[in-house]
């Protein structure tokens, strides 16, 4: 066991060793040696070897281990040493009274504290001394806010427990001393303590056992359980120090989910650029060949075309609700009404051998969240309702007004009290198992079989639930059925309420001479001759130095520019038209989710479309930035008819 440095010469080390007083370091989070002197060894009588071997605790007397434990704990970094006083047992049994100066010391990336140890056995009153200690026991085990307990070894019957026990097991002090462990309902798994007590039998000591503790009202307590035999009376008892590791572990979870649906995430961003560039390739083009009137026999298959183009669309949004980097189109809703504008569409997708059933309350309160996100969590919760009903059974489609208290948030971490909006769906179906519950929100779980589900349904509604600054909670058991609760925050505010479907954009022509910056080439064509079909003067450009030159040939009255551009970014080229063309208007598309690139910080340059588009989303969005009047870099207002977003919105 060596000082902390390598070299003969130090002279903080040969002070070290060769003072007179004993002197060690230990570390402070195990409590184990990590230097001794000579005069240490020669005072306790153990060699460098065995006490690198033990603890502090090694040297004092178990009712003392309490109040060890928590002078450890303390920091002592100051110039002042901390004075702590002492009983100890050396290696010859010998009983010594100790006084110790303590001070915390870096220790090879450790957390040390150098103890100096002064013999002061025969300048005190034993007496005295022992009633001090029995009173310092005494405070430090009542007001720990660890839980600390003395049980009989044989019976578990507890002779003393601090107030943080009595806490953790929700019981006042006449309910708990005096009782067996087994007649309070402690342990979860008896064959816990069972497990300590042979630990203890074998070694002395059990270290960081965790299990699982239930408190009088039956909530579960996880729980590290460290304990030691020591003697009173002349009966074997057994310390405990239990450490409650319930919320940790929760919060440790919420941790794991959210990196899994950040990295997913991630994934899902990458993907939607591409896929949605190729997906308005075929958008426009099929709409296109809609209006050829000379290939009337194509227009079915066309339409076919179409639809699959849009489905996939609708995947991309789906992926990217569930990573949650969908941008949001908040509204003031009523559950109720979007119940009931989707009760059609449900009822195409529910068999005759459901009933499907909506108990709603007439005074709801009303949220504010994406109407295409509500539709999508109803959906996907009554289609997961439908598949785990196998022959006959009932889908309850409930909403109430709900109150969530301090406990409710207390033992749901991240929730804040107050008024919410219940939505729950319930079904009489198979139900699941508790292993099952916990993975079912995992990105591609699936129940079903191959080719009957891809796994993203839940996954969707927890990525919209956490956009909408809600919570979700699910029950189910096994042959029971399963309930979803979900909880949306209270609108309290005056904005007007608007329905769960939104109208359709109407299409605009224009006459105006517009600058198209796109480096994909099949982007680039489709868009131009959708313009161009509809009245406009149109010159493109496939990266952003063309962009500049065109610009600086031609008088334009617009710029639609993708933002991520080969070189240089689109509002790069914004801002270098705008030097000698100021009154430049820019539409901004992009195939990457519009949380992205607000993450950028590109300002408020003008409005953002995002890929794919049809034609009426574009040309409307483009005659609202023509015609707006607003000032340069200001974003025209996105009505309820377009899928334009101004920047600025975005940061918030």
């Amino acid at each position: 066991m060596n000082y902390c440095t390598s070299r003969s010469d130090d002279p903080y080390r040969i002070l070290f060793e060769i003072n007179p007083e004993p002197l060690w370091v230990f570390d402070r989070n195990t409590l184990r040696f990590l230097a001794v002197n000579q005069a240490a060894t020669e005072f306790y009588g153990y060699t460098p070897e065995e006490f690198s071997r033990m603890t502090i605790l090694d040297l004092h007397f178990p009712e003392d281990i309490a109040q060890v434990l928590r002078a450890s704990c303390q920091p002592n970094s100051s110039g002042t040493p901390g004075i702590e006083r002492w009983t100890h047992r050396t290696n010859h049994g010998k009983l010594r009274q100790v006084e110790i100066s303590t001070r915390d010391v870096p220790w090879k990336g450790m957390d040390g504290r150098l103890a100096a140890i002064h013999d002061v056995t025969e300048s005190m009153q034993s007496a005295e001394t022992l009633r001090q200690s029995e009173e310092r026991f005494s405070r430090a085990f009542r007001s720990s806010p660890v839980a600390i307990t003395i049980s009989t070894k044989d019976e578990g019957r507890y002779i003393d427990v601090n107030d943080a026990f009595l806490r953790l097991l929700e019981r006042p002090h006449a309910e708990v001393v005096g009782y067996t462990s087994r007649q309070l309902h402690v342990w979860e798994d008896l064959k816990d303590r069972s497990k300590i007590v042979a630990e203890l039998d074998r070694t002395g000591k059990a270290t960081a056992i965790e299990t699982v503790f239930m408190s009088k009202t039956g909530a579960r307590r996880t729980v590290q359980v460290q304990a030691e035999l020591i003697l009173l009376e002349g009966q074997q008892c057994i310390l405990a120090i239990i450490n409650d590791l319930t919320d940790a572990r929760v919060m440790e979870s919420q941790l794991r989910q959210a990196q899994k649906m950040d990295a997913i995430g991630q994934l899902a961003g990458g993907v939607a650029h591409d896929f949605n560039n190729m997906v308005g390739v075929i958008i426009g083009y099929c709409e296109m060949a809609e209006d050829r009137q000379e290939i009337e026999d194509l227009r079915e298959d066309v339409a076919q075309i179409r639809k699959a183009a849009e489905k996939a669309a609708t995947l991309t949004r789906q992926l990217l609700t569930f990573s949650r980097r969908q941008p949001l189109r908040p509204a003031v809703l009523n559950l109720n009404t979007a119940f009931k504008e989707l009760l059609q569409m449900l009822s195409r997708v529910i068999p005759a051998n459901i009933e499907l059933r909506f108990d709603c309350d007439p005074g709801l309160w009303h949220v504010k969240a994406d109407p295409s996100q509500i539709e999508q969590i109803i959906l996907n919760l009554v289609v997961n309702a439908r598949d785990a009903i196998l022959t006959e059974g009932k889908i309850i489609l409930e909403t109430r007004n709900v109150e969530l208290d301090e406990d409710y948030a207390k033992a749901n971490p991240g929730v804040q009290p107050g008024p919410y909006v219940m939505l729950s769906v319930t079904d009489t179906g198979r139900g699941m198992d508790a292993p099952t519950v916990s993975r079912i929100f995992e990105p591609f779980f699936t129940t079903k079989s191959p080719g009957e589900g891809t796994g993203l349904g839940l996954s969707i509604v927890y990525g919209a639930m956490l956009q909408a600054g809600g919570h979700l909670n699910v029950q189910s058991d096994e042959g029971k059925g399963t309930t979803f609760k979900l909880y949306f925050p209270r609108f309290e505010g005056n904005e007007a309420i608007r329905s769960a479907r939104e109208r359709e954009p109407r299409p605009a022509r224009g006459s105006e001479t517009i600058l198209l910056v796109e480096d994909e080439q099949g982007f680039r064509e489709i868009t131009r001759e959708l313009l161009d079909r509809n009245g406009y003067h149109v010159i493109t450009a496939n990266d952003g130095q063309m962009a500049i030159s065109q610009a600086a040939e031609h008088k334009i009255d617009a710029l639609v520019t993708d933002m991520v551009l080969p070189g240089m970014s689109g509002r790069d080229v914004a801002e270098q038209i705008s030097n000698f063309q100021p009154n430049l208007k820019v539409l901004y598309m992009s195939g990457y989710p519009a949380k992205l690139i607000a993450d950028q910080k590109i300002g408020p340059y003008g409005a953002l479309l995002e890929k794919p588009f049809t034609r009426q989303v574009l040309l409307s969005q483009l005659r609202n930035l023509l015609e707006g009047a607003h000032e340069k870099h200001n974003l025209p207002e996105a009505d309820s008819s377009s899928d334009g977003y101004r920047l600025s919105d975005l940061h918030g």
